[in-house]
């Protein structure tokens, strides 16, 4: 399985790493030996505890401050050491064969204001757009998703909801929790 490391692979890297250390060359941090993570599958029981929603809420607040600072840091790491880099997957040496990737995605999200103006006809008359005249096949680079429209739906008889679901998949998402103040204690 690409991106795991054996036991053995840990030690030798982290290893490697204190004598390239001593050496004075720049290397990462030692790697700590996998953990075996809890499955979804091994949620406990359903008897909620005060101590589980603190330590819910302390654990999410963490998650938030470890997120922001790994992103902050990767983006220093990234531009630190990838100059100029290409889209894609862009690679620096590290000692004894070790690299560091970095893949750099360049997202190209459509302007559909700007796609519907180049898609038309000059001044509403019949002819070619100005995509069509630069020979632009506007089909082959845009897919068009289907989204719903949940309002519409929502006003949809229980007779109509049940015909049209065939035309859905439907199942749950991942639940959103937050612990908020009453509004009457905000204000004190």
């Amino acid at each position: 399985m690409q991106g795991y490391m054996t036991d053995a692979d840990v030690q030798r890297f982290n290893e490697m790493r204190e004598r390239e250390a001593k050496n004075g060359h720049f290397f990462p941090q030692p790697i700590q030996p996998k953990v075996e993570e809890p499955k979804m599958t091994q949620v406990p029981e359903n008897e909620v505890t005060q101590a589980d929603i603190n330590k819910w809420y302390e654990l999410q607040a963490q998650l938030k401050s470890i997120k922001a600072s790994e992103m902050l840091l990767r983006t220093k790491i990234y531009k630190g050491l990838f100059k100029d880099p290409v889209e894609g997957t862009n690679t620096i040496p590290l000692a004894e064969g070790w690299v560091m990737k970095a893949k750099r995605v360049i997202q190209r999200d459509i302007d559909v204001a700007a796609l519907t103006i180049n898609s038309a006809n000059p001044d509403g008359q019949l002819g070619h757009s100005r995509l069509e005249l630069a020979g632009i096949n506007v089909a082959a680079l845009v897919k068009w998703k289907p989204e719903l429209v949940l309002k519409n739906y929502r006003e949809l008889t229980d007779e109509q909801k049940l015909i049209f679901n065939d035309c859905l998949v439907i199942k749950d998402g991942s639940p959103a929790l937050e612990i908020v103040l009453p509004a009457k204690n905000k204000t004190e």
